[in-house]
C-alpha cells in the first residue's frame, strides 16, 4: 500500500542506498548501517539488513581519510563541492564512529573497531582546552578549521553517546574526555555560564561568537580549503543560543542510557555522564 511503501524498512533503505550512493554522506551512511544492525538484531529482515549494513559500511570506509584519521563529508567532486567535501562537521566524524563501533559489536569487523579507535582518537586529541567538541574539521590534514558553534547537544549527547560505544570495542576509557564536555555545558565554558535551566527544563543550544554567521564560515572554509591557514582576529566576544530542540534531549537520554547501562555491569565504573565540579 501507499502507507507501507512510506515506511522505513532495510528493504527500502537498501534500495535508496542504491539509487542515490553518490549523493549520500557520512551521517546518512551511519544512520544506515546503525539501523541494519539494529534491525539484524532483532533478527528482523535478515537479507536485505546484511546487505543494506554490508554496502553502508564499505561506502563508509571509502570516505574514510587514514592520513587525518578523520571521515569526508561526501563522494560528490568538482569546484563546486570540493570545500563542503573536505571541510566536515562534528556530525560527520561522530555519527560513523558510533555506527562502526555498535557494527565491531555486533559482528567482530575489526576494520570496524580500527577505524572507531582512530576516530575516537583524533576527536579527543582535538577537543578543546575547555572540553569543547569542535565544529568543523579539516578531512584532509585532521585539522580544525572552525570551532564555533559549539553544541550542547555534542557535549552531553552527541559525543557521550559514541565514545560509550567505542569503549565497548576498543577497550579504552573516554571518561575524562567526556567529563570535560560536560563540565563545559555546567559553566566551564566561555562565558562562566551555565546553559543548564533546571526550572524550565532546558538546556540552551550552543555558544557561538557575535557576529560570525553562515555565509562568513563558509568564507573560512573556502579559504581554508585553497589554503589560506590564517585564523583571522579571534573575537572576545561570545553569544548564547537561547533554543533547546527536541533531538537533543533525546540524545542525552541515549548517552545517558548507555552510561547506567555500563555502571550497571561494573559497579566500579564511573557515572560517565555524571559530572564532576572542579
Amino acid at each position: 500500500s501507499q502507507t507501507d511503501e512510506r515506511l522505513f524498512t532495510a528493504t527500502n533503505a537498501l534500495d535508496a542506498l542504491r539509487s542515490s550512493a553518490q549523493r549520500c554522506d557520512s551521517v546518512e551512511l551511519a544512520w544506515l548501517l546503525l539501523g541494519a544492525d539494529h534491525a539484524l538484531l532483532a533478527e528482523q529482515e535478515a537479507c536485505d539488513a546484511a546487505r543494506l549494513a554490508e554496502e553502508a559500511r564499505a561506502r563508509l570506509f571509502e570516505l574514510f581519510n587514514a592520513q587525518s584519521g578523520l571521515f569526508f563529508r561526501h563522494f560528490r567532486k568538482g569546484p563546486a563541492h570540493a570545500v563542503s567535501r573536505r571541510v566536515p562537521c562534528f556530525a560527520n566524524q561522530i555519527y560513523p564512529l558510533m555506527a562502526l563501533s555498535v557494527h565491531a559489536q555486533r559482528t567482530g569487523c575489526r576494520h570496524s573497531r580500527e577505524i572507531a579507535r582512530v576516530v575516537a582518537d583524533r576527536l579527543c586529541r582535538l577537543q578543546g582546552p575547555l572540553g569543547q567538541w569542535w565544529w568543523l574539521y579539516d578531512a584532509g590534514d585532521g585539522s580544525v578549521v572552525d570551532g564555533y558553534p559549539v553544541y550542547s547537544v555534542h557535549q552531553d549527547g552527541m559525543a557521550p553517546m559514541a565514545l560509550l560505544e567505542a569503549e565497548k570495542v576498543t577497550g579504552v576509557s573516554y571518561d575524562d574526555e567526556i567529563q570535560r564536555g560536560l563540565r563545559w555545558i555546567h559553566g566551564q565554558n566561555e562565558i562562566s555560564q551555565s546553559l543548564v535551566l533546571t526550572e524550565q527544563g532546558l538546556i540552551l543550544r550552543d555558544i557561538h561568537q557575535h557576529g560570525v554567521g553562515r555565509v562568513s564560515r563558509a568564507f573560512r572554509a573556502a579559504l581554508w580549503r585553497r589554503g589560506w591557514r590564517r585564523r583571522g582576529k579571534k573575537t572576545r566576544r561570545f553569544v548564547v543560543n537561547a533554543e533547546c530542540r527536541p533531538y537533543h534531549l533525546g540524545w542525552m537520554l541515549y548517552a545517558a542510557a548507555l552510561a547506567h547501562e555500563r555502571a550497571a555491569g561494573d559497579r566500579h565504573a564511573t557515572q560517565a555522564l555524571a559530572p564532576v565540579a572542579k
